[in-house]
């Protein structure tokens, strides 16, 4: 089952809705009491310590729905940053300088009009964006200490390129 943003929102609906509907129920146990009547003392003893017993047990659904809803909140939450890192990282492109050293590179059809920059590959592999400083042919990262030769970096055609 593919799991998308719409899939959790209707999960995190879902598990609201499902706590409503157990605080009816419970309402609905209450008025059951209620109405209920008998001629003998030990069935409405019986009785009443069975819908105490459930009550109980329904109260403690709709905690257990307070928390799954929550967890949900929180999944969607780690879901959209990581979507959002991921979206990030797309406006780069992996590029061989001349000295056969890799570097990421903004991509020339970027969007958001930054000036051109590169990346840390060794950051990037980490999950962190880091900007190269520029120092005369190469580029430094701050975050790993990281140095590439700078000199007419060229894109790196994927389909005739082997890893294995």
């Amino acid at each position: 089952m593919d799991f998308d943003f719409n899939t959790i929102n209707s999960l995190a609906d879902l598990a609201g809705s499902a706590g409503k509907n157990t605080g009816a129920v419970i309402d609905a146990v209450g008025k059951i009491k209620d109405l209920l009547g008998s001629k003998k003392p030990e069935d409405q003893e019986h009785l009443n310590d069975l819908l105490m017993e459930m009550r109980e047990k329904l109260t403690e659904t709709r905690m257990q729905n307070v928390d799954l809803k929550e967890a949900i909140i929180e999944l969607r939450e780690a879901l959209l940053k990581q979507q959002e890192k991921e979206n990030e990282f797309n406006r780069y492109e992996l590029i061989k300088t001349e000295e056969d050293d890799l570097i990421y590179s903004l991509k020339d059809d970027d969007e958001r009009n930054e000036p051109h920059h590169y990346i840390c590959p060794r950051c990037k592999e980490d999950g962190i964006k880091s900007i190269m400083k520029a120092r005369s042919s190469n580029a430094y990262c701050d975050r790993c200490n990281s140095s590439i030769a700078l000199t007419e970096p060229k894109p790196i055609n994927f389909s005739s390129t082997s890893y294995f």
